[in-house]
């Protein structure tokens, strides 16, 4: 409650003792998240290809998460709820900062994440510690769908079974233990030229596939394909077999 009147003089605030730490820890959590949310920087991706491998002040916090250790520690979360986190490489080295901050908060804030080339267990294992996800945007390199006998002999390409590529990905894991995700968008990319109708049909089946998973599970989530990235031609799809 505010109460206006005749400005009354007021002490000076002690050299050192900051007047936002002050504060109960409930405003200051308002006051955190009224930030983050009112920083146009922060309605952005954030890139992790930057990543600075020191844990205690990683390159792209802002300032204020190193204004000193409790802010980091306070900040920090509220910084990770309200940002989008591009994985364009290194999903192992994210875990391992978001496994570093205190009070176990990392992976529970985490609430966006966009991989660039979701491919191996280190994304798979990033996405299921994070308890309280709600959007996932995967993109998923055509190469990844080719069988591995096809990869050898390169006469023509085969793509391995819906089965066999969901074990691959291990989007099961996903299904069983995102409980909060609200909406997965796939998206499949380096598809070389003449073969856009597989790979749609590939990632359909993939999109079918999990959109019942989450129905049976109890799950409202909604599942999308974005469009598919532009073609390349079909040496250096090969290339990328290697």
């Amino acid at each position: 409650m505010f109460a206006y009147g005749p400005p009354t003089q007021t002490k000076a605030a002690k050299p050192g003792k900051s007047p936002l730490l002050s504060l109960p820890r409930e405003l200051r959590d308002m006051v955190y998240t009224y930030t983050m949310r009112s920083h146009v920087s922060f309605k952005e991706l954030v890139t992790f290809e930057s990543f600075n491998p020191d844990p205690n002040s990683p390159n792209f916090l802002p300032a204020l998460c190193r204004a000193n250790r409790q802010l980091q520690i306070e900040v920090t979360p509220c910084y990770i709820k309200e940002s989008a986190f591009y994985i364009y490489s290194g999903s192992d080295k994210f875990a391992t900062w978001l496994g570093s901050l205190p009070e176990n908060e990392g992976f529970p804030s985490i609430r966006s994440l966009k991989f660039k080339d979701f491919a191996t267990s280190t994304d798979v294992d990033l996405v299921v510690h994070c308890s309280n996800i709600h959007t996932l945007e995967v993109i998923i390199s055509f190469q990844r769908f080719v069988s591995k006998a096809a990869r050898k002999n390169r006469n023509q390409i085969v793509l391995m079974s819906s089965e066999e590529f969901r074990e691959l990905l291990q989007m099961g894991r996903v299904l069983d233990d995102c409980k909060s995700l609200e909406r997965v968008t796939l998206q499949c990319r380096h598809v070389p030229g003449g073969y856009q109708g597989l790979a749609l049909a590939a990632m359909e089946t993939l999109m079918t596939w999990l959109e019942n998973g989450f129905s049976e599970r109890g799950m409202s989530t909604v599942v999308s394909l974005a469009p598919l990235g532009p073609p390349i031609g079909i040496k250096q799809f090969m290339r990328m077999l290697d």
